[in-house]
């Protein structure tokens, strides 16, 4: 690659990873999708113009082509060329990869993950959803081998994401394994599925800190300047599992949401926590949020 590219490719990726959205930051993994498509877009069709300049330089820097030798004339053989050196190994800017949907479906595009890296150990995939239990238009784009390991301003944040995104819960020192899948149906509808286990007793704590977190969050300021009140409330308990809750985080209420806002379900299942959080742009239903919750604590169980 030449330095003209490298330099360009370098600058794209400082402005991706500045893109994004302003508060409320549990809104930022959405939009981002956007985000990076367009940024995308640029970055292809600058590789292009960029290739294309290069290869017309290394042309007129070749100089002429040697004439050919007349009949009589001996030609000096060519020095073989050296082998090429071994390219440089680098980590790849996500250029999206198209999955192929069923006719009718919107595009999907898969991005590499950039979370926390994985720890623990590795629940089964078979106590996991696949892309069929969400519809026929959704597709995995991430399966995950463990629990997500907490960094400061990495997504996933602490599931369920609730308020309070950059506090981990104190329970998460009591996980074992886990597995965690991400699912998109199109450009903005997401899927996200976590299942951990616990410690003897960790599954039960967690969800006492649940309610406890979103009693600390029951109205709140995701940028704290007060001009906007988001909430955070159980609209129901025990629907699904040994205990199981449904939240809603917004800018409306339970009784009546509004726009922002999503539903997350969180159920435990013996030593297992599962939490799903499925989204629409930026919204989310309440009936295929206690839906989906229902088919997780199936795949557990």
């Amino acid at each position: 690659m030449s330095p003209d590219l490298d330099r360009m490719f370098s600058a794209l990726r400082a402005d991706v990873d500045r893109a994004g959205l302003s508060a409320p930051d549990g809104l930022r993994e959405r939009v981002d999708r956007r985000t990076r498509r367009r940024a995308i877009a640029g970055l292809v069709a600058i590789a292009v113009l960029v290739g294309g300049v290069s290869i017309g330089a290394r042309e007129l820097l070749a100089g002429p082509v040697a004439p050919a030798p007349q009949p009589g004339e001996t030609a000096t053989p060519t020095p073989a060329p050296s082998p090429p050196a071994a390219p440089v190994s680098e980590e790849p800017y996500p250029v999206g990869s198209p999955l192929s949907m069923p006719a009718g479906c919107d595009e999907i595009l898969v991005f590499p993950y950039d979370g926390p890296a994985p720890a623990g150990q590795a629940l089964p995939a078979s106590v996991m959803l696949r892309a069929s239990d969400w519809g026929r238009c959704y597709a995995m784009v991430g399966d995950h081998a463990g629990y997500p390991a907490w960094e400061r301003g990495k997504l996933p944040r602490p599931q369920p994401d609730l308020c309070l995104d950059e506090e981990p819960y104190r329970a998460d020192s009591d996980r074992v394994a886990g597995r965690f899948r991400r699912f998109a149906g199109g450009p903005e509808v997401f899927g996200y599925e976590s299942v951990t286990r616990y410690r003897a007793g960790g599954a039960g704590a967690f969800l006492d800190e649940v309610r406890d977190r979103v009693a600390r969050c029951a109205t709140f300021s995701p940028d704290q300047s007060g001009d906007v009140t988001w909430r955070a409330q159980i609209a129901e308990r025990d629907f699904t599992g040994d205990e199981s809750l449904l939240v809603y985080v917004g800018v409306g209420t339970a009784a009546e949401p509004s726009y922002p806002g999503w539903w997350v379900g969180v159920a435990r299942v013996g030593d297992l926590v599962v939490v799903v959080e499925p989204g629409s742009d930026l919204g989310g239903s309440r009936a295929f949020a206690k839906t989906m919750t229902r088919k997780a604590v199936q795949r557990a169980g």
